[in-house]
Parts: C-alpha cells; structure tokens; sequence
C-alpha cells in the first residue's frame, strides 16, 4: 500500500520527461510486440523513444490478458520509478457477453438489472487485465440525429443519473481496491456533449446555466457521490470553450463544487483538438490551457509529452500543475491496489472459465427480455407456436446485433432472431433484402413474399445496422432504408399478422412503419442472446415490459423533442393553433412519449392519494396509487412519478420524472404503490448552480407514461437553498 506521502515522493523523484510520459495514454498495440521490434511509426509522431515506453502512465487496450501480464512484467521492471501501467478500454454494455444497448438498457427502468449485467461485464474484462472501463457513458440525449444515443441512458437527467450510479455499484463494487474482479470507471463525457448543433457529433454546444445545472451536470454529480474513480473531458466546445480545456467547468464545478478528487483524462486526441477548434495557437499554449483546467492524462496526442515540456522549461507553466496531474494518476493507480496486485485477475485461463459461460448469457437474455418495448400490438401477438411462422428480413438470421462498441466480443457467438424462432415454432426464412442505405437490389423480394403467403404469421426483422449507430454516426434522416420500406409494405399486403421487430441504435422515424403493420417490437441492438430473448417475447413466453427512455418523434421538425419541456406562455389548448407555440403542418406531440411503452397484460391505475395535502420543511409526504392486472397474463408493470412545481422564480418543466418503480405481477393481481416525497424532490438548480426549494403547489403524477394526468396536488411550505 502507498500512503500519499510515498506517491509524492514518487513525484519528486521523477524527472520532468517521465511525469509527461506518466501524463500521456497511447494504444495498447504499440506495446503489443518486444521491446526490440516495437512498431516506431505513431510513436515517431509523439516523439517517443524507446525508453519513454516504460514511463508512459496508461494505456488503451484491447489485448488478450497473458499479454496484458507480460506488458505490466516489462513496464514495472524498466520503469525507473516502478510504477505500474494503468489499462483502460470502452467496456459499454459487455466485454466478451455482449448484453443490450444502454439506450435499451436504460427502457428496462430496472437499475439492479443494470448493475448485474455491469457486474458481469466487469468480471470478463477483469480478467482479460482491464482496469477502467472508459464508461458509463452519461450525457443525457435530446437529438436522434446524434449517433452516440446509442450509448445514453436517453433524455431524463433523474433516469441517466440512477442509471450511472447503478453502472458504476456494478463495475467497481462496493470495494475496487481490494476486489480483483471489479474496475474502475471512467464517466463521459464532462460536459454537454449530449447537446451539440444539429445533432453534429463533435459539434459546438451552447446553453444557459440553468439548462446547465439543471439537465447536462445531474448525472455528473450522482456519479462523483457513487465513487466513479474518474472523468473524461467531452470533445465538444461549451459556450464557446473546448471542454478539455475549460477551467470554469473541470476545477470551478467538477474538483471544487462537486469535490472531485480522481483522474480526468481527456477524449482520444481532444488535447491536441483545441488548436483546430482556434483556441491554442499550438502544442505548447494548448498545454499551458489544459494543465491550467485540470487535464490530467492527454490521451492519444503529443500536446503533454512534447507540448507541455516546452511550455514548462520556458517558464509559462509551473512544473507544480505537473506534479499535481501525476499525483492524481498514482492515487488512482493505488486506488486499483496496482502497486501490490500489478496483475488483478487477469489470466488466460480465469477469462477462459468466463466468456460467454451459460451464467452471463442467461443474464445476457434477462436484459433483452425487460429492455424490449413494444410500441404497437392490435392483438396479434404473442405468436402463436403451433402456426407456421414466416421469418423474413435483413436481420431476420443476422449475427452482427450486437451495437457499438462490442469491439472485444465476436458476432459467431450471436443467437439471431431465427435461431430463436425455431426453438417455438415451425419457420420458414427469407431475407428479402440487405440492410444497407444505398441497396436497391430487390432479387430476394419474391422469395420472401412467398415465404409470406405459405405462413400463418410473419416476424419482419428490419431496421438500421449496428454499425450505423454510434461515434462519428450522426444522421438526418432518421427512416429505415427505402429498400426495407418497401419489403414491410408488399409483405404486409401479403400477410396482414405481421410483426415488425425493428433493430436500431437511437429512435427513428416509424409513423409509416406503424401503418402499415398490426404490431411492432422495439429491440434495439440486442447482443448477443438477442434471438433468444425476442423470440420469448413473440411467442408469449414472457411479456414485453420496456419503457422508452427516449422520445419518439412523429416527423424530423419535432427533433429535439422531449417530455420535460417548458410550457411557454403561449401553449396549445385544445384543437386551436392560433397564436400558440406549436406547429401549422404538424402536431407538437410525439409518435410515442417517454416512459411509453405496450404490455400483453392490462394494468389499470386508480387516483393520486395522499396522506397529508402540506408538506413542511424536513418533513415526507406519502403518495400512492392502486394498480392493478386486469388479464390473465403475468407481466411486469413499470410505474412512474412526475412531479411539477407550478409557481417558481426560475420557469419549471411540465413534468419532471422523480422516481419509478417495476413491479412483477401475477394474473389478476393488485397492489398498492407508495412514494415518499421529500422536499430534496422538489427543488432545482437556479444560474449560480445553488440549488433550492420554494414554497407553493406542486403537482404529483403516478402512471405508466410521462403522459400520465393522472394527478393531484399539495402545498410545500418551507424554502431553504444549499450548494451543491
């Protein structure tokens, strides 16, 4: 064990060179060889030497673990001050068990669920010699023309924020330190990213402070209280400042308001990036900036290792901010317990014991089961088995269902949606077409417009491919290729039981989609027990129970489109569109709302009560409602509460969610619900990012959508404002 007075003479004793080197993060291939046959090109453009290897802080991995073991063994014993190499990787929704998507993770409303499958995910990397996933991923998400929904918890800050908190209760334990099969996380991306222009990844963001504190810093602070041993910096500019380098945003709120004390480390090559964005003249002042922030490690660029050693030796930065950054990386180093257990659990044969073993690919199936949403059903399904099932589309008998970032995983070991259907039911399969933007090729229609016509009931599989999904995959058009418009549209007409499941990584635009079919089973990207998980669904085995976690919208102009929106001065009321907000050519409202989503069972829910109309300062207030299953089905209801503050100093959104509960229920069954209410619910956040309570009426909602009226009100009597 290292105390902080051993870290810090590690410091003093290092040279300027290697305290840039234990600054800088490279890829873990350029060590993915002897030390005698390393590959000098990328490290020819950081202007590293050989020796420099064995000082560099962190790498970015993707290597097997014995080689993992082998690179630590080289790097402790050459480097001159024996530390430790820190290992980090994108460990989104599974490392080798590849589980849904976090947007469709975040539609099971179940945060033990997400801290499950976290868990499991952390064990598998673990092993494989990982020791921070750069993840979760907590920007919260208005636009779906922004590729990297896919990675969000969709567009509540209360929803990414219980999300976060359960991700990282998953990934590092309740003790990372001395628990090998955990890892650390690093939460993304601080901050506003989620906000770009036009749904443009890397696109500049500009808001207020209240938007600020409010919606984009939430999830930020629920995860620094959760433990997240660190942050990585957002490519974006804020208000005209590149994030990697806003020292209003990563030590005036991040370090001092929120009491920060891990690592920040920047987005691949985001340090160097503030030149392009004109905000550096170059290497050496975007080092002075970056240091200056807060910026620990500069991952993927030259701006610390050759940068900030210019800017040091000519005196425009203290070396101090450099001893500072290097401390905060060895604490977090010892925080991993890397200095006494260099290795954790990795090793070959634990990993072996643990891929894709039948425990982590049932919990695999268990995610796919609560995180689909049915979006459409006029009664066809569940399918029934003893029918023949026509099994048609793109993705009909598609392995590569995984999503973004599955890069450790391999697609062979996908269960495909027909492999699923023919556990059920006799199938009969067609293609029909590839899933591709630009395929008109329509030779494989006939084929499956017979495959229609033979059976009694079709699962269409449609929608946008994985890899259409994720960084660098922004879109404005957000339907699913005309060539599969086409497909859904002639099969329909030869088999009205048709089912739509539809594969995609961000809500699209399915109106058109909607007409044309009697059901349509929202799936997202699955992984890798995809198949299994949505053919239990088709077929009755379990219901659907999921709840979007992001707004659908009707048409492109809606987009950005959200539930907790303001109510303008001049809303809508009724049919009328005289002089109010709202549009001539189309409806404000969405296709499906936040929170929506279909069940085979019938719940209903009675009135709003309460056990006191006042609630005092320090005091709780207990609301509750009865829900009940009408039907004969056993199935999972997800019920919500959405409060509203009527009257304030600083406009309130229509609803706001605040808490939410899944709950399993048998044929028939009732049961009362009950939330307590505490004034904490009630507050929010004014500009100077002091958050408080006021005095007056506020509404309370329980249903199973953000469209919910089903509510009543109470009076709060009290004001108090804290800090954050």
């Amino acid at each position: 064990m290292k105390t902080k007075a051993d870290l810090r003479k590690i410091v003093r004793n290092m040279t300027l060179r290697e305290k840039l080197s234990e600054l800088t993060q490279i890829a873990g291939n350029m060590l993915d060889k002897t030390t005698e046959q390393v590959d000098l090109g990328p490290l020819s453009a950081l202007e590293f030497e050989r020796e420099d290897l064995y000082a560099v802080g962190s790498l970015n991995v993707n290597l097997r673990g014995d080689r993992l073991n082998e690179i630590q063994d080289e790097h402790i014993a050459k480097n001159r001050s024996h530390i430790p190499c820190l290992f980090m990787q994108d460990v989104i929704h599974g490392y080798k068990t590849i589980y849904p998507v976090p947007l469709a993770m975040s539609c099971s409303f179940d945060t033990d669920l997400v801290k499950r499958c976290s868990a499991m995910a952390a064990k598998e990397c673990a092993a494989n010699g990982t020791h921070i996933t750069i993840g979760p991923m907590i920007d919260v998400c208005r636009d779906p023309r922004w590729g990297r929904v896919v990675e969000s918890a969709g567009e509540d800050p209360f929803l990414t924020s219980e999300m976060a908190v359960a991700q990282i209760s998953g990934f590092q334990g309740n003790d990372v330190k001395n628990d090998p099969e955990r890892v650390g996380v690093c939460l993304k991306h601080f901050c506003g990213y989620g906000f770009g222009e036009a749904g443009r990844d890397y696109n500049s963001a500009d808001m207020s402070e209240i938007r600020l504190y409010n919606i984009v810093l939430p999830p930020f602070l629920a995860g620094v209280r959760a433990g997240a041993l660190s942050v990585m910096t957002a490519f974006n500019t804020l208000n005209g400042i590149p994030m990697t380098a806003n020292k209003k945003l990563l030590k005036g709120i991040l370090r001092e308001k929120f009491g920060f004390d891990g690592m920040i480390v920047s987005d691949a090559s985001s340090a160097l990036e503030i030149v392009e964005h004109g905000y550096a003249q170059d290497l050496k002042s975007a080092a002075k900036l970056c240091i200056e922030a807060g910026l620990d490690i500069d991952m993927f660029s030259p701006v610390y290792f050759k940068g900030l050693e210019e800017a040091v030796q000519c005196g425009i930065v203290e070396e101090s901010l450099v001893d500072e950054a290097v401390l905060y990386v060895l604490k977090t180093k010892e925080r991993l317990n890397l200095f006494d257990d260099p290795h954790r659990s990795a090793g070959d044969d634990n990993a072996k014991k643990l891929f894709w073993c039948g425990e982590h690919r049932a919990l695999a199936k268990e995610a796919v089961l609560k995180s689909c949403v049915l979006l459409k059903n006029e009664g066809i399904l569940p399918f029934d088995p003893r029918k023949k099932t026509a099994v048609i589309g793109p993705f009909a008998d598609e392995k590569n269902i995984l999503g973004a970032w599955a890069i450790a995983s391999n697609a062979e070991k996908t269960v495909t949606v027909l492999e699923g259907c023919r556990k059920f039911s006799e199938c009969i399969f067609a293609k029909g077409c590839d899933h591709g933007t630009d395929c008109g090729d329509e030779s494989g229609f006939d084929a499956a417009l017979a495959a229609a016509a033979q059976a009694e009931q079709v699962v269409l599989c449609v929608g946008e491919f994985q890899d259409d999904a994720g960084e660098a995959k922004s879109k404005t058009g957000l339907r699913i290729p005309r060539i599969q418009q086409k497909l859904i549209r002639r099969i329909a007409e030869i088999n009205p039981n048709t089912a739509v499941v539809l594969f995609n990584g961000r809500p699209l635009l399915i109106a058109e989609i909607e007409e044309l079919v009697p059901a349509v089973l929202e799936v997202w990207q699955p992984g890798i027990e995809g198949g299994n998980g949505i053919a239990e669904l088709l077929f009755g085995l379990h219901s659907p129970c999921g709840k979007l976690s992001m707004t659908f919208p009707a048409n492109t102009g809606q987009i950005p489109i959200y539930y907790n929106h303001l109510i303008t001065g001049r809303p809508q009321k009724g049919k009328s569109k005289s002089f109010c907000s709202c549009y001539t050519d189309s409806e404000n409202t969405p296709l499906h709302p936040f929170g929506f989503g279909l069940s085979y069972a019938e719940f209903s829910i009675s009135p709003v009560k309460l056990d006191a109309e006042e609630l005092a300062e320090g005091g709780k207030l207990i609301a509750s409602a009865v829900v009940s299953n009408k039907s004969t089905i056993a199935a999972r209801a997800i019920v919500q509460l959405y409060i509203r503050d009527k009257i304030a100093s600083v406009c309130r959104p229509v609803k706001e969610l605040k808490k939410f509960i899944p709950l399993d229920f048998c044929a028939h069954e009732r049961k009362t619900i009950a939330f307590e209410i505490v004034p904490e619910m009630l507050g929010f956040y004014d500009a100077d990012g002091n958050y408080k309570t006021e005095e007056g009426y506020f509404e309370i909602y329980i249903g199973f959508d953000s469209t919910t009226e089903n509510y009543t009100e109470f009076y709060y009597k009290g004001n108090y404002e804290r800090k954050i």
